[in-house]
């Protein structure tokens, strides 16, 4: 998995409803990088255009089941890679949250 990704997530945590959205990049060699607006019951704790990119590893599996993990090596995030790798579909792993989404690769000309 390779390239820029738009996103949305979605779902409930113990502070109330939560919908985001953002940018996440794949290396192709297992590091990715996530820019991201939250909304956490209706107050924003994320900001797209100002809080830096969160960083962490991932694996893919050949049958196209992923994992995204924490610096610690917990998992976070199970997702399935869809479409040749134009979508992916996420589920958090956190604890409390209810929390899933949509990943949808970028196209553009570099």
């Amino acid at each position: 998995m390779r390239g820029s990704y738009g996103f949305y997530r979605t779902g409930t945590t113990p502070f109330g409803p939560l919908a985001a959205v953002g940018i996440s990049t794949f290396d192709g060699n297992g590091s990715s990088t996530v820019r991201q607006t939250i909304r956490r019951n209706g107050v924003t704790t994320s900001d797209l255009f100002t809080t830096p990119a969160a960083s962490g590893p991932y694996e893919v599996d050949s049958d196209c089941a992923g994992r995204g993990f924490l610096p610690d090596g917990s998992v976070f995030v199970h997702f399935v890679v869809v479409d040749h790798g134009k979508e992916l579909i996420i589920l958090s792993l956190s604890d409390a949250k209810t929390i899933h989404g949509v990943m949808k690769k970028i196209d553009r000309d570099d």
